[in-house]
């Protein structure tokens, strides 16, 4: 994670958020969670990084290939169902796919950070329309009949993190009251306002801060408006650095006093929990330990699982009750995660 991070920390300095709400702390973390061996999938490593999976249903989940231009529908035996390919050439190519989701079961938009819109293709990869932002989409996840968009966070603009249009018509994006963490320093304020976004089948939606700021927000179907704030639950190991702000010079060992709530997360369709990876507060090997939370409907905590491998990716096969992760080489693991 260290490479990708390193545009966004330019040499100003830093501040604190304000009005950030209290952590909380999963106490004796290391002792109650369950270790888990995720075993080696061999044959799911093409040669192609994986940019971001995201859960689709009980038994499938997507992956966006940015480098190879495509987007993959994977079943549960993890074979892949259908592939999409994207324009990567040409007036028309997408400049810097940055997420995906799945509509239905015939369309799939696609978030073009270098054109700041929403493109949806069919599943033979023939365009079906463009949606203009006017800001830099990072996430994008469909609710209903609607499209969830998070923004990539630079200085001033946009001021939400989180935007709704209608699937299937090419209107404007509406702002959600999802404030930005605001930082004076505008490059850590960037990297504080990176998320993730999931949605559910019950009409919930979570945006969660994926650096230093340690809550999420929780919309609910029926109240979609007004979203609730709640602290997204830490590793006690964590405590002593959940106040650093990063300065520069950024050294492997400033980046790894950086809280990171969540590097990426997972839906259960069956349960409606929320799973996420994060950092134990332990070294194992060459490497920060990484663990899998999952929490509750309302984003309590469950249960959690330490990993013995360097998890950056993150997908949920309810029906095998496995996640599907994901390491910094690209290699792919099932870990039993019940």
């Amino acid at each position: 994670m260290r490479t990708a991070l390193l545009p966004l920390l330019l040499p100003v300095a830093a501040c604190g958020a304000a009005g950030a709400p209290a952590p909380d702390f999963i106490a004796d973390f290391v002792s109650r969670s369950n270790p888990v061996t995720c075993v080696p999938v061999p044959g799911t490593n093409p040669g192609r990084a994986v940019s971001e999976m995201s859960s689709v249903d009980d038994t499938s989940f997507l992956v966006l290939y940015a480098d190879a231009a495509e987007v993959a529908w994977h079943g549960p035996d993890l074979r892949v169902r259908w592939a999409v390919p994207l324009p990567s050439s040409g007036a028309g190519r997408i400049i810097q796919p940055q997420s995906a989701a799945l509509a239905g079961d015939s369309l799939v938009y696609v978030a073009d950070r270098g054109r700041l819109n929403l493109r949806a293709f069919d599943l033979a990869g023939n365009e079906r329309g463009t949606i203009e932002l006017g800001f830099p989409p990072q996430r994008v996840r469909v609710r209903g009949r609607e499209l969830l968009v998070t923004p990539v966070v630079f200085g001033r603009n946009p001021p939400h993190l989180l935007y709704t249009l209608a699937a299937g018509t090419t209107a404007a994006p509406a702002p959600l009251p999802v404030p930005v963490a605001h930082y004076a320093d505008f490059a850590i304020k960037g990297l504080a306002n990176l998320t993730v976004l999931e949605t559910f089948h019950d009409g919930r939606a979570i945006v969660a801060h994926q650096f230093l700021f340690p809550h999420a927000y929780l919309f609910s179907w029926g109240d979609a408006a007004v979203p609730r704030r709640v602290p997204l639950p830490l590793p006690d190991g964590v405590r002593a650095d959940v106040d650093f702000v990063p300065e520069m010079p950024v050294t492997d060992a400033v980046l790894e006093r950086m809280v990171t709530p969540v590097i990426a997360s997972a839906v259960d369709h069956r349960t409606g929990d929320f799973l996420y990876i994060t950092r134990s507060g332990r070294r194992v090997r060459d490497f920060l330990e990484k663990a899998i939370v999952r929490l509750d409907r309302q984003l309590r905590y469950r249960r959690s699982y330490l990993l013995n491998v360097n998890a950056i990716h993150h997908a949920y096969l309810p029906g095998r009750a496995v996640s599907i992760v994901v390491d910094d080489l690209n290699r792919w693991y099932e870990c039993l995660t019940p």
